[in-house]
């Protein structure tokens, strides 16, 4: 294991349980959340936009942009929830 790999607990236990993926999973369309230094939006095609100062992403589905950010944040930035 490198020094940037890092468990998280919900890796074992499954993301669903993780406030991180409740707070992605249950945006409504036009709706945002703030999760560290990112900002999560699902726009009204159903697509969510990952952004910060650096980057602006999107992804189809939310496990996809929580598994972006669950990984951004092993690297990077502690999320205060």
């Amino acid at each position: 294991m490198n020094n940037k790999d890092q468990i998280n607990i919900y890796n074992y236990f499954g993301s669903g349980d993780d406030p991180i993926y409740q707070k992605v999973a249950n945006l409504e369309k036009e709706d945002s959340v703030n999760l560290g230094k990112y900002k999560v939006f699902l726009n009204h095609l159903g697509i969510y936009e990952v952004s910060n100062e650096e980057e602006h992403v999107g992804f189809d589905s939310a496990e996809r942009c929580y598994k972006f950010i669950q990984r951004k944040d092993s690297q990077e930035v502690f999320i205060n929830i």
